[in-house]
């Protein structure tokens, strides 16, 4: 019979209460300090047992584990729009331009284009 599973066996059992002994600092900051408490290391390194590692192997969670982050994102749609509408018009000037149907460039000022398109309403009426 082969004794060299005991080897393994041992080592990975050897591995696993290691890592839960390392862990210990971590589990009493997560769980039996108040939420308040959980980053005073202070505090932790009383409540911590005599035979637990010392606090500063804990794991420090990121602000997204401590559920303290909130993010909204929105699309700013008139800056879309606009981008939009010029790379359709450049693509269109583009276009006329390489079948030579005569000379096209796109303008992309909304403020002078808003007002050339109310000058010639007024003309029009």
């Amino acid at each position: 019979m082969d004794r060299g599973w005991w080897w393994k066996f041992g080592m990975i059992v050897a591995v696993t209460l290691g890592t839960i002994w390392f862990l210990v600092p971590t589990y009493y900051s997560l769980v039996v300090l108040d939420r308040a408490e959980r980053n005073n290391i202070a505090v932790l390194e009383k409540r911590l047992p005599a035979w637990a590692p010392p606090a500063k192997y804990r794991l420090n969670l990121g602000l997204d584990l401590q559920g303290g982050i909130h993010m909204v994102m929105r699309v700013d749609t008139k800056t879309a729009l606009q981008k939009r509408t010029e790379r359709r018009g450049q693509q269109i000037a583009t276009y006329v331009n390489d079948k030579k149907l005569g000379e096209v460039t796109a303008d992309t000022d909304p403020e002078r284009l808003a007002a050339r398109w109310c000058s010639s309403r007024t003309r029009a009426r």
